[in-house]
């Protein structure tokens, strides 16, 4: 339990959690991830941490849905008539429906707070009591968030089932704030990340961080001349010789460089738990090893 309630001591989110197209969230790494943004939400703007959380679990999968993966869309919102931003069109209700997108995750999460606060028929759901997420279940069915008849029900049991009404009376992530000093988000495995903006190169995000350039390449393995993307993650400390997750599924175009990136792992060491030589390539499927198993007492 300690695990699950350590944010309060260290979570404090100015920039946005992002998902990786490649990466497949468990359960528990989904919660770990998003939760300071749910709490952060709701000292903003009043929701239930649990209903958040429970809410995007159930509407992106475990942020595993196609439109979470491809459009950041975490609670399955639609355009609608206001919505003037990017969308993507997606079969839901009816084929090829119109759904928003958003640059990254955390975007998601503010925008449904947004949705609810903004949207006259979720007006009554405020006048409920912030740690009754029984009724803000129940209410949000009444209202019409999802067609499901069982959705309340679906709500409630997830929040049970992870405890997640625990994040309800937890205090404001540190850096909420305007004037707060800057704290970076951390990978499960605890290692802080910064989150490259379009047009950055390595002279940019050094700049951003204040760390040296050189350093940088060298906690992220890469080299001068490797250039960065949009949304690519520049780790600020070295990566681990362990992974929260135990194993990673190989998908098409991934390479093991990418893989070690992606879970914050030293790439020699996922060579040394997967007995390959330096250099060789997994095959779409392959099953990874990511940490060690743990010795039985």
């Amino acid at each position: 339990m300690k695990t699950k309630f350590r944010y309060a001591l260290v979570l404090g989110l100015l920039f946005a959690v992002q998902i990786s197209a490649q990466q497949r969230y468990t359960r528990e790494m989904y919660i770990e991830t998003f939760a300071p943004i749910a709490i952060r939400e709701m000292h903003a703007h009043g929701i239930p941490a649990s209903i958040t959380l429970s809410q995007a679990i159930l509407e992106s999968g475990d942020g595993n849905s196609e439109l979470a993966r491809k459009a950041n869309n975490h609670f399955g919102i639609k355009c609608g008539g206001s919505w003037d931003g990017p969308s993507v069109r997606h079969d839901d209700d009816a084929r090829n429906e119109c759904f928003r997108k958003y640059r990254n995750a955390e975007t998601s999460f503010t925008d449904h707070s947004l949705f609810l606060v903004n949207g006259k028929r979720y007006e009554d759901l405020f006048s409920l009591d912030r740690m009754d997420y029984k009724r803000w279940a129940k209410g949000l069915q009444k209202a019409g968030y999802a067609t499901n008849p069982s959705y309340a029900t679906r709500l409630i049991d997830l929040i049970e089932r992870h405890q997640l009404h625990a994040y309800d009376r937890m205090d404001a992530p540190k850096g909420s704030s305007n004037d707060a000093e800057l704290v970076y988000p951390e990978t499960p495995n605890g290692v802080p990340y910064f989150t490259v903006e379009e047009g950055m190169d390595w002279v940019d995000v050094s700049k951003a961080t204040d760390i040296p350039i050189k350093r940088l390449l060298r906690r992220n393995e890469m080299r001068m001349d490797q250039p960065l993307k949009e949304l690519d993650r520049v780790y600020l400390k070295s990566m681990k010789c362990r992974a929260k997750q135990k194993i990673h599924v190989v998908q098409q175009g991934e390479s093991m460089f990418s893989i070690a990136h992606l879970h914050a792992l030293k790439l020699e060491r996922l060579y040394a738990l997967n007995r390959m030589n330096p250099g060789e390539q997994p095959r779409v499927g392959d099953r990874l090893r990511l940490r060690w198993k743990s010795k039985k007492r």
